[in-house]
């Protein structure tokens, strides 16, 4: 598990405390889904910002606050960014299917599955069901 948004979050502390030879090191995404690792995201709350969404952006971009790039190569795909938070507890990097039988744990969002990859905003979340409820 890995949390994308300490890129966006704590970003220009790492370029300025951080030896330059260790910045490929932090955080990374797009290397680990490359050599077949599983991956799956987190927020890290309350130690990082509890928004997944912002995660998923930070994911995609790997911009710090100051909008330098930390770690260019390890950018994912803005699908690959929203799968690392589609996983069970049980399984975190394992995506789950919307199935009969299977435990109703989503968030039904009032846009279109294009319209949310470009946006990954929460303003799309309409309801969040945890276990049914």
């Amino acid at each position: 598990m890995t949390q994308p948004n300490f890129v966006a979050e704590r970003g220009d502390e790492y370029l300025a405390d951080v030896a330059a030879s260790e910045h490929p090191g932090l955080w990374r995404l797009a290397s680990l889904v490359a050599a077949g690792i599983p991956v799956a995201g987190s927020t890290d709350a309350p130690f990082g910002d509890h928004d997944p969404w912002a995660a998923m952006r930070a994911a995609c971009t790997r911009q710090t606050p100051s909008g330098a790039t930390l770690g260019l190569g390890e950018r994912l795909s803005r699908r690959a960014a929203l799968e690392l938070f589609l996983g069970s507890p049980e399984t975190p990097a394992v995506p789950r299917r919307v199935e009969v039988g299977a435990t109703a744990d989503l968030c039904l969002l009032d846009v279109s599955p294009d319209e949310v990859l470009n946006e990954f905003t929460a303003d799309a979340v309409t309801r969040t069901v945890i276990g049914g409820t």
